[in-house]
């Protein structure tokens, strides 16, 4: 690095932290890039001073949060035939590609946070670590949820999935107080967009079914009537908090439940998608007691294309 460019560098920041000029950080990874032994001069001074990060680094932090999302669901689809009972009640509404693919690519994206952040660490995680636990991942429960976790703490969009993914997957090991603070942790949220409040539909009806499990049913009513309400504002799918609801009533069993709970069977058999959706789901081995409490309450006999075999 010659003089002229030491010279250059240090006037400039000096301007910036003085408050003479604004400071410009894509602009001077530009400047990194084109003259890269600048870089171990420039890094030193942003250990020392408070800098705002830019929208550029936010948003690769954006696609690599989507990435690891993307890579556990693909995880999970791809765990082996004995583990697949504790995942069949996990509903993608967007399928994932291949593990291996979501490696590659996250190998890559680490690759433009570690260039532009110029370290190895970014909110508190190694993307080298990072790097490595995308690169040895596998569909055991544990690995899964570090990968989660490691995006969470990123607090890139696609954070909030991650916590509500991970609330999902302490139900299917019954951890639920676990999952329970995810959820809350992702409704908890100042919702600013659309795509955030759809992600709190999920995680209020995911909410609905832990008070359920905890013997909760009017809470758990309370969360999936919020669900559906909020999805029906959003737009997105409402099968979910419909099936939800159908089971809530028809376990608490309150005057007038039995109709509302064949109010929501009626609504779920009116789209042939949803149709599909809800009979396929009354048929999951996991949901016995679902189909059982149908049975039991006379809805087969309401709508004959539900079957007891």
């Amino acid at each position: 690095m010659t003089a002229d460019d030491r010279s250059f560098i240090e006037s400039h920041l000096e301007r910036f932290v003085a408050g003479h000029e604004k400071l410009d950080p894509e602009a001077i990874s530009d400047y990194i890039k084109a003259n890269p032994e600048c870089h171990d001069q420039v890094a030193e001074f942003f250990r020392l001073i408070e800098v705002p990060e830019s929208g550029y680094l936010q948003e690769t932090l954006d696609d690599l949060t989507e990435n690891i999302y993307n890579l556990a669901k693909a995880l999970i689809k791809e765990s082996p035939e004995e583990n697949r009972a504790d995942h069949e009640n996990i509903r993608f509404l967007e399928q994932p590609e291949a593990a291996e693919h979501y490696v590659a690519e996250g190998d890559e994206i680490v690759a433009d946070v570690q260039d532009y952040a110029g370290d190895d660490e970014v909110r508190g995680e190694s993307m080298d670590g990072l790097r490595d636990c995308m690169r040895r991942s596998r569909s055991e429960f544990d690995l899964v949820m570090v990968l989660l976790r490691r995006a969470i703490d990123l607090e890139g969009r696609w954070s909030a999935d991650c916590s509500n993914l991970m609330g999902i997957l302490h139900l299917s090991h019954e951890n639920l107080d676990e999952g329970e603070a995810c959820f809350r942790a992702v409704i908890g949220l100042r919702a600013p967009d659309l795509y955030l409040r759809t992600v709190q539909v999920h995680a209020m009806n995911n909410l609905a079914y832990v008070c359920a499990m905890k013997a909760k049913l009017d809470e758990a009513i309370l969360w999936a009537t919020r669900a559906r309400v909020l999805a029906e504002e959003c737009g997105v799918e409402a099968f979910g908090t419909r099936f939800g609801l159908m089971y809530f009533f028809l376990s608490r069993k309150h005057d007038g439940d039995l109709e509302r709970a064949a109010a929501e069977i009626e609504a779920m058999l009116a789209d042939p998608g949803s149709q599909a959706e809800f009979l396929r789901c009354l048929k999951l081995p996991s949901n016995k007691e679902i189909l059982e409490l149908v049975i039991g309450n006379g809805m087969d006999r309401r709508f004959s294309v539900i079957r007891k075999d």
